[in-house]
């Protein structure tokens, strides 16, 4: 289709979100969306049961060309991003969920 709405940045969004409500779903954990405005860093929370309900803020990002070294997956970071997660009022981890996307949205032939 070529009258995609969504820009490449919302569409990576959009995913990420759809990645983790349904990991959530799975687990049986409910999954809400951050608050909005976006200024704490945070795009998804996941609530568990139980007598503790825990809760888990999540900072969802995405990429198309993941780099990988030795040690893990390296992702760049903002300091605003990396600040936020590094506080202690809640507990937050960061999702990168890696896309087998090209730029255009579309399934590279490698993946067929």
């Amino acid at each position: 289709m070529t009258d995609a709405v969504l820009i490449d940045n919302h569409r990576k969004a959009e995913l990420s979100f759809a990645y983790l409500s349904a990991l959530s779903a799975m687990a049986g954990y409910t999954c809400q969306r951050g608050p909005e405005p976006d200024v704490d860093t945070i795009d998804a929370t996941l609530r568990a049961g139980g007598t503790k309900r825990p809760v888990l803020d999540i900072q969802l990002k995405a990429t198309s060309s993941p780099v990988w070294r030795n040690d893990g997956l390296h992702f760049r970071l903002s300091k605003k991003n990396y600040d936020d997660l590094c506080e202690d009022r809640t507990v937050k981890i960061i999702l990168v969920v890696l896309e087998p996307l090209t730029e255009r949205g579309q399934a590279s032939e490698a993946d067929n």
